[in-house]
């Protein structure tokens, strides 16, 4: 485990020295690989790091992590702590049975499905969190950083199928969930840092984005990395959807 040898300021004013660089793509633990666009622009962005200087690696989705493990502890954890609601609407005075009328129709169903699980499946919870976070430090010993997509998926639409107004099986829409955002969940419970990076814009002229993960504590080297593909692609940062906010 390394530690930020001096100002983030500083750092991203200088290149990071030759880094070994793990590249992931996969599966990570789900059923279907990401968007192939997805897949190809991340690509693209180790063939950029290589041109930098860094040695690029890909690595197989069963070497990083018990993926098993990771989604059992982090359903769990995203829908167990869903209880709190009732705590937080008896300090206000509001009934439990009145949630709904307080929660949209989703949240309230993690509300609902939170009482699904006890203290043992929150233990277990913990174990396996403890595990995966082992296994990816030790990979992390390995690597400087990974490089891995953002999402899974390209723009999804707005108000749509990953919409917390959606009105459907919980367990439909926290698969849909899992399945686009597996590559950011595995941060949430090992604590490690990450990065996401602008990398252009796709066939339909809307944002791709990369993420790094570094090592723990070691948020001055991703943001050193970022700021050297940052001048290296202006155009990725400096990129306007044809519909966009302004």
């Amino acid at each position: 485990m390394g530690e930020p040898s001096g100002s983030y300021f500083t750092a991203i004013e200088r290149d990071p020295e030759q880094l070994r660089i793990g590249l992931s793509t996969g599966v990570w633990g789900r059923a279907n690989p990401p968007d192939p666009e997805i897949a190809e622009r991340v690509c693209a962005v180790a063939k950029l790091l290589e041109s930098l200087g860094h040695h690029v690696e890909e690595i197989a989705d069963q070497s990083i992590c018990n993926w098993q493990a990771l989604w059992s502890a982090y359903c769990v954890n995203w829908v167990g702590s869903r209880a709190q609601f009732a705590t937080m609407a008896k300090d206000r005075g509001v009934a439990p049975e009145r949630l709904h009328e307080y929660l949209g129709p989703m949240v309230h169903r993690h509300y609902l499905a939170a009482e699904r699980y006890d203290k043992f499946d929150i233990w277990k919870m913990m174990v396996c969190n403890n595990t995966v976070t082992r296994e990816f430090g030790r990979r992390m010993e390995r690597f400087d950083a990974l490089l891995v997509p953002t999402m899974a998926i390209r723009v999804p639409q707005a108000n749509g199928p990953y919409s917390l107004l959606r009105d459907e099986e919980l367990d439909c829409w926290l698969e849909r969930l899992c399945d686009a955002c597996r590559y950011t969940m595995p941060a949430n419970e090992t604590g490690l840092p990450g990065i996401s990076v602008p990398a252009g814009l796709d066939v339909d002229g809307l944002p791709i984005g990369i993420q790094l993960y570094g090592n723990f504590c070691r948020e001055d080297l991703l943001l050193k990395l970022a700021a050297q593909i940052e001048r290296a692609r202006p155009e990725w940062f400096g990129a306007v959807p044809p519909v966009h906010v302004s």
